[in-house]
């Protein structure tokens, strides 16, 4: 299950880990980078990992790729 909002200046996708098993992964994202963001409650850390919004692109695009190399560019409209 996940959410999708927007917060001021950013849009938000919280991903539910239905199971309990882990917690909410939230993502920010503006409009030159994102976070992905975790927060473990058993050690009380947070995880945060920061990419410009192209890396965020390829990694979505990735989804869809099997094994190789790929550079990809974003078509303009």
């Amino acid at each position: 299950m996940f959410t999708v909002d927007m917060v001021d200046d950013e849009s938000r996708i919280t991903l539910l880990d239905e199971t309990g098993e882990l917690d909410d992964v939230i993502v920010n994202i503006y409009d030159d980078y994102c976070h992905i963001i975790q927060h473990d409650d058993t050690n009380g850390r947070t995880d945060v990992i920061t990419m410009t919004s192209q890396q965020y692109w390829e990694l979505m695009q990735a989804w869809n790729k099997s094994t190789g190399a790929y550079k990809l560019f974003e078509k303009k409209t």
